[in-house]
């Protein structure tokens, strides 16, 4: 790891550890207000189940369970409880998959909540953007220019704008490489890209005719999928991208008929206290709401 890369993760640690904390706490009552929510103890619990069987044997299995197991218990039901300044934790944003029959009834609940949601996403499609899936390496040259393309978010500055390298990425492709299948069922990475139709276009020498404007990495662990990345390019943005993309995301998780979406039953994207006004505006058009988490959380045979 570079000197840039060690100063870039500290940074964004005392950042997560110190700034944000203290931005949760004087977000955290407007925000659930906002959502309609009377209070933390009335809020909505998420059971996680995040598997691990003697049947889990793939390469991401475990490092995936232990990882959230860290990661989600910060949004425990116990630990805002225990917490000596609850606010700081922050509330988990969580869209319960189980209370929609299929995409359809989704679709139609957020055309009552926003309907120029639905509408910016058709737009998106009619100006000739599309929603597929894609391997990581294809295009690491369009993503190294999504995550530097602006340096201020919603969440606050962009370190990557200023020190990300595309060797860091896995540099341009030599060659394009097929999707990877996950080995397991329960515990994958994928990813899901917003794409612009562009015949000649190159990620280095290799020609793939689409550039990757957005772009989402999906977590599974066990019945719980997290947007652990979900970006845009800055110049395409206001285009619909994002809404183009969680509604993709959602028809496919919603899907009876996907194997890989079996057993699904949260979709989570951070903390509600988490990014500015746009950014929670956007969560609560999108479904998200504030949740608690039982606890403790179930962690399988993990170990």
């Amino acid at each position: 790891m570079s000197l840039l890369d060690r100063l870039a993760n500290r940074i964004t640690q005392f950042y997560a550890e110190h700034v944000e904390t203290l931005l949760f706490r004087l977000r955290s009552s407007r925000r659930l207000h906002d959502c309609g929510a009377a209070g933390r103890e009335r809020l909505p619990v998420a059971s996680l189940e995040f598997g691990g069987s003697d049947d889990c044997t793939g390469p991401l299995c475990r490092p995936l369970i232990r990882r959230y197991a860290r990661y989600y218990r910060r949004f425990s039901r116990v630990t805002l409880q225990q917490a000596r300044t609850t606010e700081g934790s922050g509330l988990l944003a969580a869209i319960d998959l189980r209370q929609y029959e299929g995409y359809a009834t989704f679709l139609r609940q957020l055309k009552q909540r926003s309907d120029s949601f639905y509408r910016n996403a058709r737009k998106a499609e009619r100006r000739g953007y599309s929603m597929q899936p894609f391997q990581f390496g294809n295009h690491a040259p369009d993503i190294h220019a999504i995550r530097r393309s602006s340096r201020m978010r919603s969440c606050g500055p962009v370190i990557d704008a200023f020190v990300l390298t595309l060797d860091a990425l896995g540099g341009a492709p030599v060659r394009l490489a097929a999707i990877e299948q996950p080995v397991c069922p329960a515990h994958w990475e994928l990813f899901f890209g917003v794409f612009l139709h562009r015949p000649g276009y190159r990620q280095g020498e290799v020609a793939v005719h689409r550039q990757l404007v957005a772009y989402t990495r999906l977590h599974r662990i066990g019945n719980t999928v997290r947007y652990a990345e979900f970006i845009g390019h800055g110049q395409h943005v206001r285009q619909g991208v994002m809404m183009l993309l969680h509604l993709g995301v959602l028809a496919w998780l919603l899907d009876g008929d996907n194997s890989m979406a079996q057993g699904i039953e949260f979709l989570t994207y951070g903390p509600i206290e988490q990014g500015g006004a746009g950014l929670f505006f956007w969560k609560r058009k999108a479904l998200f709401m504030p949740h608690v988490l039982s606890s403790p959380l179930s962690l399988g045979n993990s170990g």
